[in-house]
């Protein structure tokens, strides 16, 4: 007589529900890393184009709003796989950096809508119902 080899049928649904258990556990882990990857690099580049609007203001004497002028891409811009959109106001002695989130983004990381900067290093945030937020920086 031969040796049946292989897996059963309880086998194979103890290792689906074994896997998806474990998804459950893990997908909600990973979106809000995602999430909280993307708001990290709004913050690292609100920074950086709050270094580059000192810089030019030191040559200028004043900020400027079109942030191509000291190292973005244009006036505004995306980034983090277009989680965020940056742009800034700015007047002679004040200046205002902001990073808004996507609707994407926002599903997934509702405490930090926009991300703000401004020229005194003042750091807010904003949550998806316009209410102050205390989480994101």
């Amino acid at each position: 007589m031969r040796q049946q080899t292989g897996f059963t049928l309880i086998e194979l649904m103890i290792t689906v529900a074994v896997v998806a258990i474990i998804g459950a556990i893990a997908y909600p882990s990973y979106t809000a890393y995602i999430a909280k990857s993307n708001r990290a690099e709004a913050q690292a580049e609100l920074m950086r184009l709050a270094n580059l609007q000192e810089q030019y203001r030191i040559d200028h004497r004043t900020y400027t709003a079109n942030l191509g002028l000291v190292g973005g891409s244009a006036a505004s811009y995306s980034i983090a796989k277009g989680s965020f959109t940056i742009a800034a106001s700015a007047a002679r002695d004040t200046l205002t950096l902001t990073a808004t989130a996507s609707s994407g983004q926002v599903g997934k990381d509702p405490d930090c809508a926009v991300l703000t900067l401004n020229q005194s290093g003042q750091k807010s945030a904003t949550n998806a119902s316009n209410g102050s937020s205390n989480v994101c920086w």
